[in-house]
C-alpha cells in the first residue's frame, strides 16, 4: 500500500511537470495566433490592399497617371565618360 501510494505521488509531480510544459506552449501559441489575428487584420485593410496593388502589380487610380523613367540617358553619359581623364570625372561630379 505504501509502495503504490509513492508511486502515485511520483506520478502525480510528472503529470503536474507535463501540464506545466503544456501551458507554456499553449501561451507560445496563443501569442503566435494573436500576431497572425493582427497581420490578418492588416491584410485585409484597404490602405494595404492599394499598398500592394500599386507596389507590386503596378495599379493606379482613375485620374493618376504613370511616370516611366529610362536609364538609356545614363548609359549614355556613362558611354560618353569612359573616354575622359578620371580627374575630369572628378571635376563633372562636383562642378
Amino acid at each position: 500500500m505504501v509502495f503504490r501510494l509513492s508511486q502515485s505521488i511520483v506520478d502525480l509531480w510528472a503529470k503536474r511537470g507535463a501540464i506545466s510544459e503544456k501551458q507554456q506552449e499553449l501561451a507560445v501559441v496563443s501569442n503566435q495566433n494573436e500576431q497572425l489575428k493582427e497581420k490578418l487584420a492588416e491584410a485585409q485593410s484597404p490602405a494595404y490592399i492599394e499598398k500592394i496593388a500599386r507596389e507590386k502589380l503596378s495599379m493606379v487610380q482613375a485620374g493618376e497617371s504613370i511616370v516611366l523613367v529610362s536609364d538609356q540617358a545614363s548609359s549614355v553619359s556613362e558611354t560618353r565618360l569612359e573616354n575622359v581623364s578620371n580627374w575630369k570625372k572628378w571635376w563633372l561630379l562636383f562642378f
